[in-house]
């Protein structure tokens, strides 16, 4: 069927909640999430292969994500990932996110790129530190070193991003929104109404 959000937003904004209430409530069947590891990168062949399945979904996180923390994290190109399978050989190579990309991408989202970003960033650590104690996932040391910069390029590139594609992007500042099922009633509001 289609890939129908992307989700994008720094550490602690509240992606995995809003993506589960997103399921619960129907709008989706099932969410991929994308992070710095190579077998979880973002490709062209899996937005194309989510893009064209019978299931709806979910990205929680894509090009926009790899953009801001191969920047912040001063990500390297590593040429040295091979890949064997059978007598393929596969190089995998490194590269950076562009605005070709995210539009590409965003022709294949059926409704919008969200992004979620807080003025405080204490709210972050605040929820980063109470899932630790709740569910054991916090962040790892490179998250927390640039968790307020991430913050603060999501906050920016959701301006640009909403001026260079505003039928396809809606941005969130999440202390708007007192719980989960507000902030998500907005968007669905706001998607059906093309903000």
């Amino acid at each position: 069927m289609s890939i129908v959000y992307n989700i994008e937003g720094p550490k602690g904004s509240g992606k995995s909640t809003l993506i589960r209430k997103m399921i619960e409530r129907g709008l989706a069947d099932q969410s991929r999430g994308f992070s710095g590891k190579w077998e979880e990168l973002m490709t062209d062949e899996i937005v194309e292969q989510d893009s064209s399945s019978n299931l709806r979904y979910v990205h929680d996180r894509g090009y926009l994500s790899h953009f801001i923390y191969a920047f912040l994290m001063s990500a390297e190109p590593d040429f040295n990932r091979v890949r064997c399978n059978g007598p393929k050989v596969e190089i995998m190579t490194w590269r950076a996110a562009n605005l070709k990309m995210l539009s590409d991408y965003l022709d294949q989202v059926d409704s919008k790129m969200i992004i979620l970003y807080s003025d405080y960033s204490q709210i972050l650590n605040d929820r980063i530190s109470k899932r630790l104690k709740e569910e054991g996932k916090g962040a790892s040391e490179a998250e927390w070193e640039v968790l307020e910069r991430s913050n603060q390029m999501y906050k920016l590139m959701a301006t640009f991003m909403k001026s260079v594609f505003p039928d396809k992007v809606l941005v969130y500042r999440i202390e708007e929104y007192s719980s989960t099922d507000l902030l998500l009633d907005q968007i669905i509001k706001d998607s059906e109404g093309g903000k």
